[in-house]
């Protein structure tokens, strides 16, 4: 009898320190997909120049395009916000060239090294909620010859990123 109920006092604290387990479903707490957004203009805006200005538009114009056509909708008080950036950088390349045909050291034929800057560049949008919780960001990079080349290629590099957003928190 006394060992009976010693072993229901020893099970009864066994089962009270027992760790509990709750469940709760993750459906409550996603946020809905959002359905409005609105774009940042840039900071330096005004000091850019007529060609920059142009371009600027371009790529919001083209942003502005893309998401409608993915069925969100420009409002003031928006679900998204929308920042782009263009970052353009030169790297320098030291190339050498021997245009002796064979092996070795000919006077004819001297050792000559150039210097090349190569244009490089990077375009990046972001997506962030309200409280600047990134959603989605789309980076694609890209080479640079000439100005009027950017100008023309920057829009094309904006849709194929905006072309592959897709929400998903």
């Amino acid at each position: 009898m006394v060992k009976n109920s010693l072993l229901a006092i020893i099970f009864g604290l066994f089962a009270s320190c027992a760790t509990k387990v709750v469940q709760t479903d993750n459906f409550s707490i996603t946020p809905a997909e959002p359905t409005t957004f609105l774009i940042h203009p840039a900071d330096n805006f005004a000091s850019l120049s007529p060609a920059n200005r142009k371009l600027d538009e371009d790529l919001q114009q083209v942003i502005t395009d893309g998401l409608i056509k993915k069925g969100l909708i420009v409002a003031a008080e928006a679900d998204l916000y929308v920042t782009y950036l263009v970052n353009v950088y030169s790297s320098p390349e030291v190339r050498f060239d021997n245009k002796y045909p064979y092996c070795g050291y000919n006077f004819m034929y001297p050792k000559t090294y150039s210097v090349v800057n190569n244009k490089e560049g990077v375009l990046i949008i972001d997506l962030k909620t309200s409280n600047g919780k990134l959603v989605w960001q789309g980076i694609k990079p890209f080479t640079i010859g000439s100005i009027e080349e950017v100008q023309a290629m920057l829009p094309d590099i904006c849709r194929k990123i905006i072309r592959s957003y897709n929400y998903n928190l």
